[in-house]
């Protein structure tokens, strides 16, 4: 027999006997096998040969049976589809069903980076089988194939829908979202969010509460504050930097200028809502919080006894380079949040190696910056997030977000371990303690700084990009396979 692209839909030793009486099944063009074209008799007249939605279509004569032959016995003569003129008006040659076979492209095995939506498309209207194998019939409910002869034939391509952007099809169809919510983030990142700013916020009171309210804390700040720039001579060079206020004030606007400027650009209107909020809650804590703290005078030989936490300028630095990276698009989250988490660090050990600030006050900032950022962030809705079609993973925040949480974490960690070996005489500011004193300064700066940074970038790539069921951050999962 001659072979084409149009598969005979007879061949087989087990395809059974056609039925005597009752509307042929022919125009299956697509069909599997020949299982698939016997679940279909009766009710498949000219579904791909239908031009158009009430094309009327002349059933041809019924298929002669295959049963008990070889097919090689199989001949041209015996195969009505075989013949290469028409034969009834309505019907289809072999040119014409293949390229019916062509506009019905069933999804295959390579498709791997898409998903066929079930139930959607005008061509799968009315269609219900009990055969789950094939994805392009996945979510049928009844037992037998019913082909709606009415329904148009539209290309399968109009119903795949990209699982890594989540963009809709351009016919359009209204096709669910089940890896990407366009409305808000999803709630599991929202708690996250007000959980992980709340413990910003106890972090910062303790470091207030310890550092600022005993005296073995104002002890402590007294030894740095007297011997980081002799002590850690790298510090001179960052003094020489940021030991200007119009340097310090005037690159956190900057920051702030441009990342208003790129959420305008980006069309991003919650977003901009957003950073302003966060700008109005970081002034207000700036202005309110240092002159009405408290700060307990126990040793009036410790210089400067005025209050002086938090540290505006670190608060105000931190928080423009915060806001940077919230404005920022995917591929600039992690490039920001590292170069931010830098310049953050390098600002506060300036003012504590220039003696402007205590580094409890430093330390206090970083942690109120990142509070902030995490509440403000519970709040993204809508244009507070990107774009549906610009919702994908990101390498760069998978490796910088949680390596500089993992450096915070360890960073922290040596900086309490110094304070413990000091802390039965931190009282009297001994001065063979003041190395591991200022070493220690110089974690809890740096650590501070990373683990703030990290946390925000992580939950920012998470609010502005929800990509997996269960929020995390990552390449989404593909849906199972159905058997």
């Amino acid at each position: 027999m001659t072979q084409d692209t149009n598969r005979d839909v007879t061949s087989g030793p087990d395809f059974p006997p056609a039925p005597a009486q009752g509307p042929a099944s022919v125009g299956i063009a697509g069909a599997q096998d020949a299982r698939d074209a016997n679940e279909t008799v009766g009710n498949a007249a000219g579904f791909a040969g239908a031009s158009e939605p009430n094309a009327s279509v002349v059933p041809l004569p019924p298929m002669p049976s295959a049963q008990g032959q070889a097919p090689e016995q199989l001949t041209e003569q015996a195969h009505p589809y075989a013949a290469g003129d028409d034969m009834v008006s309505g019907g289809f040659t072999d040119a014409e069903a293949t390229t019916a076979n062509a506009a019905i492209a069933w999804p295959t095995e390579e498709d791997e980076e898409s998903v066929v939506q079930p139930g959607q498309g005008a061509a799968f209207a009315g269609l219900t089988t009990d055969s789950t194998s094939d994805p392009a019939f996945a979510g049928a409910e009844t037992e037998s194939a019913v082909v709606n002869p009415t329904a148009s034939v539209v290309s399968p391509e109009a119903v795949v829908v990209s699982q890594q952007d989540g963009s809709a099809p351009s016919e359009g169809l209204q096709v669910a979202e089940p890896q990407s919510k366009a409305a808000h983030p999803r709630t599991g990142t929202i708690v996250a969010c007000g959980i992980l700013g709340a413990v910003f916020l106890l972090l910062a009171a303790l470091v207030y509460v310890k550092g600022v309210l005993t005296d073995a804390g104002q002890g402590y700040d007294t030894m740095v504050w007297w011997t980081m720039s002799s002590q850690e001579p790298f510090t001179e060079v960052l003094v020489q930097a940021f030991h200007v206020s119009a340097v310090v004030l005037g690159i956190a606007g900057a920051a702030a200028v441009a990342g208003l400027a790129i959420a305008a650009v980006r069309r991003r209107v919650g977003l901009i809502i957003q950073l302003i909020a966060f700008a109005a809650v970081v002034l207000i804590i700036t202005g309110v919080a240092k002159s009405h703290l408290p700060r307990t005078t126990f040793n009036p030989n410790r210089p400067n006894p005025a209050n002086s936490a938090p540290s505006g300028h670190t608060l105000l630095f931190a928080a423009a380079m915060i806001a940077l990276m919230l404005a920022v698009s995917r591929a600039w989250r992690a490039w920001v949040a590292l170069i931010g988490w830098l310049a953050s660090s390098a600002v506060g050990l300036a003012l504590v190696a220039g003696r402007w600030h205590r580094p409890s006050d430093v330390v206090m900032s970083l942690f109120i910056a990142g509070a902030i950022a995490c509440i403000v962030l519970a709040f993204t809705r809508g244009s507070g997030m990107d774009r549906i079609v610009d919702r994908k993973p990101s390498a760069a925040v998978q490796i910088v977000a949680p390596a500089l949480i993992v450096l915070g974490v360890m960073a922290l960690g040596y900086s309490l371990y110094g304070i413990w070996q000091l802390l039965p005489n931190l009282a009297d500011e001994p001065t063979w303690g003041v190395s591991i004193a200022c070493e220690s300064a110089v974690a809890a700066i740096v650590g501070a700084g990373a683990l703030v940074s990290g946390v925000v970038c992580a939950l920012r790539q998470l609010t502005a990009s929800p990509l997996t069921g269960a929020g995390i951050f990552g390449t989404p999962p593909r849906p199972p396979k159905v058997k």
